[in-house]
């Protein structure tokens, strides 16, 4: 803090986690010796912990794994070191300006308009090339003072949009804005920007975006990164910004409480943190650690109080609008200590952030609450449905507070019965599939190191649960449904190990073929007329895995009988 308050605000920090056994390894193969490096390595660590854990809790430190091969760790650290960046597309006079400019005022993002950028001399003698536009772009993105971006009018075309992705970093998110021919062609005689073309050559450049649109969306759909909304002239402009401003909101829950129950909403926000990762903001907090980091906004602060006035609002919003949209893209918190009053309440949801409920600690079981005559933040809140009451407090039972219990289905069967072709169908349904099999692979991702390849790691699981629970349980999207593929054929109980980790299903699918036909299906798939020894083994072990799993009876459980084609 003494070095942000000498030379400025610090933006970020990038950590290079290396284990001890690595640095011994990398040491001993280039012929180095330190019989004190582990007390070394520990005593930086130690001495490093408060900064990291400071930092930490203000979303500004990133984490490189520092224990692979130099080559990742370098594109990890490059990654790691550019903006956290949205990209923001639409048809010519959709308006696009309107919409990204007010996103990025409300979620703490610095603007950069892509065809200003390309009026620069620079940018002019390569336009033509979308390779070497990119690589500018990329370029500038690494002067920009400023944690997260958002790009409006980027990518133009596919080429552009490949070549990012190849030489800096995944989008956070890319807003593909749509508007109609017709709508377009009416916004663009409307407010004060109007269009510089003719009605002619409009039409033209709208079905130009949208021919070049149709393989960057497939492309961002692959990557997971495409937020979509829709405008047009039946279409209000405020519904327009407020259903784009809650694609891009976290998940803010506000905890409050009244004298006698304090130290119970102390043990929850605790649990909260620690187990659900919540990051608790508690404001009265943060406007000291702003004070002692003698930022702008600190010094804005000190003069009202030393006039004896009221702290305003949109000051505590514009301290709070890093810590709800940090570079380390953290989207789950707890609010403290504010707001305190209806105007606070609104100008935080207008200008920063939805709140998602209000948790009110009240231990006086049995009691009946009254609220005031005079409207209060519970009273406002409770008009919206958003006020929980709660008088015990168990994390397991999140789902329930919110109002919003999980749903997930098994899909189960045989191998070669055809329950991953059904669990894709459920998926064409809105459910999101989790295939144990992938799960496996991202887990070896995770773990693998330049000396421990994934190839070689064997995933047990009880770690395919811990990551089915960091994917299901602690969702961002509580009204995800999920359909699980694959967690049936590690051993007898794997299925109840999932119920246990999960809570009971909606329902299951089992998927009942005869031996006889899956016994034709694994001689089509492995292109032989007769089965060998070893593949009859194969096949017959296949088979005793699946009869020790059962489905308790006690679920909902339909049963599809898929002996002709699914």
């Amino acid at each position: 803090m003494r070095f942000e308050a000498a030379f400025g605000e610090i933006h970020g920090i990038i950590e290079v986690d290396t284990s001890l056994e690595v640095i011994q390894e990398r040491m001993q193969k280039a012929g180095l010796q330190d019989e004190a490096i582990e007390q070394k390595v520990n005593d930086y660590k130690a001495a490093i912990s408060p900064l990291l854990d400071f930092y930490g809790a203000l979303g500004k430190v990133r984490t490189v794994n520092g224990n692979r091969s130099p080559p990742e760790v370098y594109k990890e650290f490059v990654e790691a070191s550019l903006p956290q960046l949205f990209f923001f597309i639409g048809p010519r006079c959709s308006g696009k300006t309107t919409v990204c400019k007010h996103l990025a005022k409300r979620t703490n993002m610095h603007y950069i308009d892509f065809k200003a950028l390309l009026n620069k001399k620079r940018f002019a003698v390569i336009r033509g090339d979308p390779e070497a536009v990119t690589k500018e772009l990329i370029g500038c993105l690494h002067t920009v003072n400023a944690s997260r971006l958002i790009i409006e009018g980027f990518p133009e075309n596919s080429k552009q949009l490949l070549c990012f992705l190849l030489n800096a970093i995944k989008p956070r998110g890319c807003v593909f804005l749509k508007a109609s021919e017709s709508s377009c062609l009416s916004f663009s005689t409307k407010g004060s920007a109007k269009c510089d073309v003719s009605s002619a050559i409009l039409c033209k450049l709208i079905k130009d975006f949208y021919a070049a649109a149709k393989e960057m969306v497939e492309i961002l759909r692959k990557y997971e990164c495409l937020i979509e909304l829709t405008n047009g002239e039946e279409i209000a402009l405020e519904q327009v910004l407020e259903t784009a401003a809650r694609k891009f909101d976290p998940e803010v829950l506000l905890a409050r409480c009244d004298e006698d129950g304090k130290e119970f909403m102390d043990e929850a926000v605790k649990k909260l943190s620690e187990n659900l990762q919540y990051r608790v903001i508690n404001v009265p907090e943060l406007r000291r650690i702003e004070v002692m980091r003698n930022t702008p906004l600190a010094k804005q602060m000190i003069e009202y109080v030393i006039e004896s006035k009221f702290i305003p609002e949109e000051t505590t919003i514009k301290l709070l609008k890093p810590y709800l949209y940090p570079i380390d893209g953290h989207s789950r918190f707890l609010l403290l200590n504010f707001p305190e009053e209806i105007a606070q309440l609104r100008y935080l949801e207008n200008q920063c952030c939805n709140l998602a409920k209000e948790f009110y600690f009240y231990p006086q079981q049995g009691e009946i609450i009254v609220y005031p005559a005079v409207p209060t933040v519970e009273t406002y809140m409770h008009k919206s449905n958003r006020v929980v009451v709660l008088t015990e407090f168990e994390e397991e039972n999140m789902e329930r507070y919110y109002g919003k219990q999980l749903v997930y289905a098994m899909v189960m069967g045989a191998p070669l019965s055809g329950k991953t072709t059904v669990a894709k169908m459920i998926e064409k349904c809105g459910f999101t599939l989790l295939d144990a099999l992938v799960l496996a692979e991202d887990i070896k991702k995770k773990l693998a190191t330049e000396d421990n390849p994934a190839e070689s790691i064997n995933v047990t699981l009880d770690q395919l649960i811990e990551e089915l629970k960091l994917r299901v349980v602690r969702r961002e999207n509580k009204s995800a449904k999920f359909v699980l593929d694959g967690f049936s054929l590690e051993d007898g109980a794997a299925t109840e190990r999932v119920i246990d980790a999960l809570g009971a299903p909606a329902f299951f699918i089992e998927l009942v073929c005869g031996d006889d036909v899956l016994k034709e299906r694994y001689k089509k798939k492995n292109e032989v007329g007769e089965l060998s020894e070893e593949q009859a083994a194969e096949l017959e072990k296949m088979f005793v895995v699946y009869g020790d799993t059962h489905v308790p009876v006690s679920y909902t459980h339909l049963t599809l009988p898929t002996n002709r084609e699914v």
